[in-house]
Formats: structure tokens, sequence, C-alpha cells
């Protein structure tokens, strides 16, 4: 019962967070950059175990061997995930005192799971950019729903722990 409520909250979410926050993916914030630079640096740094020579520019496009790959844009750097998960929390049914312990465990386990989108679309975009929309909409979003999943099994844990 509680992860069909969760499910709704979600989904509603979605349609105060799209008009709120989506309009904005094509403006230059400083969200926009904080969040890049974060998930940009920290993919390249781990894939540098595997690419001698991948690089990323100030404005986040990644290159592996000269080869331009992918560039992290406004609208893809998991602030609308962020915000809607963010709002979900903020709307269920949990303590105060257990919402605020939530949020900021909750915000790294998205910024985790942007990391590893773009960690898995910079070698797909490399070898196989004809891969890249299947990968971005499909592969990469039920990695975004899994964690999300994984967020509302941690509530639901620590709910009654924390009343």
């Amino acid at each position: 019962m509680r992860l069909g409520f969760f499910l709704l909250l979600f989904y509603i979410s979605g349609y105060f967070v799209q008009p709120m926050w989506f309009h904005a993916k094509d403006v230059d914030s400083s969200t926009h950059r904080f969040l890049a630079g974060i998930i940009t640096q920290i993919s390249v740094n781990v894939l540098k175990l595997f690419y001698a020579n991948i690089n990323v520019s100030s404005d986040f496009i990644v290159s592996i061997n000269g080869k331009q790959c992918i560039a992290l844009r406004p609208g893809c750097n998991g602030f609308n995930p962020i915000m809607r998960i963010s709002l979900t929390l903020a709307v269920y049914p949990m303590v105060f005192k257990s919402k605020l312990l939530m949020l900021p465990l909750t915000v790294l386990i998205l910024l985790i799971a942007a990391i590893l989108h773009f960690m898995i679309l910079i070698p797909i975009s490399y070898y196989a950019p004809n891969w890249y929309v299947f990968s971005h909409n499909y592969l990469t979003k039920t990695l975004f729903f899994t964690f999300y999943f994984f967020c509302w099994i941690i509530w639901e844990k620590n709910r009654s722990k924390l009343r």
C-alpha cells in the first residue's frame, strides 16, 4: 500500500517539477554548473582508469582520444530527479525529523545515480553512438527508477525507527 502511495506521489510530483524547473534547462545557471562540474569531474576521474586520454572541457564536453563524445547539458544534470524526489519526500507520511535526516541521504543517492548515468553514457557515446538515444532514454532511466525505489526502501526502513 505504501509503495503505491509513494509511486502516486512521485508521479504527481512530476506535474509540479516539470513546469517549474524543466523549462529552464537551456539556461546556464549556477545550479547546472555546480552539478555538471561534480558529475563530469567524478565521471572522468573514474574513467581515467580505463581511458588514458579522457578529458572534460570547461563547458562539460567529454572527449576520448580527441573525439568529442558527450556533453552534459542543462536538464541532464540530475536536478529534475532530485527536485522530484525531494518534493515527494516533503509530502510523504513521515515525521519532520525523519524527513530532515532523509533529505541529504536521498540527494546523495540521486547524485550517485546521476554520476553512474553519465559514466555509462560516456563509453556508449564513444564506441556505439547509434545506441546513445536508446541508452539515455531507457537504460539509464531504469537506473534512476531503481535508485528511486532504493530511496523509498530507506525511507520505509527508517520511518518507524525515527519516530
